[in-house]
């Protein structure tokens, strides 16, 4: 019993500040636990507000279905065989706001046979972050540019595009060194590896 609530105290402790929503339910759908995200992202001020309540009442009907069917299944499976489920769905606050959040059920760690990990990420917000991103980036009075990990050209303002004399659409997907004299490449390409190196050494 000790163990368990030890176990349970940890879990709680990682999720508690999470910044995605996270609730523990059990088979009907109860919630036992919530942190404060999810609290946040349904419009309520305290968590713990949500115990005792159904995961399914932010849902529509069709969604709240498939939910209830998914639990059934989850809980059916042996704790080792649990499949993750996830579903883009819409949800309603309790203020009557509507977002598009993406739900996640998976297991719980620790001794949460029981109960299982209910995730909400809230696609409404991360849309806007994008959104706002993509305003302040484009509107840098100064050239600039996103590369991934193959140092390929993703994302590139208007001030680098006028800069280099390139449409837009030209850079994206290509090399970053396609931007640089090729008397500078081999020194360019030995910094990202070094780059990478100390990155992979921690």
């Amino acid at each position: 019993m000790s163990i368990a609530l030890q176990n349970q105290a940890e879990v709680h402790a990682a999720l508690a500040h999470a910044p995605i929503g996270a609730m523990i339910i059990d088979e009907a759908g109860v919630i036992s636990w919530a942190n404060q995200a999810v609290a946040a992202l349904l419009g309520e001020p305290d968590p713990a507000a949500l115990r005792l309540t159904l995961a399914f009442v932010w849902l529509p009907e069709d969604d709240a279905e498939v939910l209830r069917q998914m639990l059934d299944m989850f809980f059916a499976a042996p704790v080792d065989a649990r499949p993750t489920w996830s579903r883009v769905v819409p949800i309603q606050t309790m203020e009557g706001i509507r977002q598009t959040a993406e739900l996640t059920l998976t297991c719980a760690p620790g001794d949460f046979d029981k109960r299982a990990l209910l995730y909400f990420q809230s696609l409404t917000r991360q849309t806007i972050a994008e959104k706002r991103f993509s305003q302040v980036f484009e509107n840098l009075p100064l050239g600039a540019l996103v590369v991934d990990t193959r140092q390929r050209i993703v994302q590139v303002n208007s001030a680098l595009a006028s800069e280099f004399g390139y449409p837009r659409e030209e850079l994206v997907g290509q090399p970053l060194e396609t931007l640089l004299p090729a008397r500078c490449r081999p020194a360019h390409r030995e910094h990202v590896e070094g780059y990478v190196a100390r990155r992979h050494r921690g």
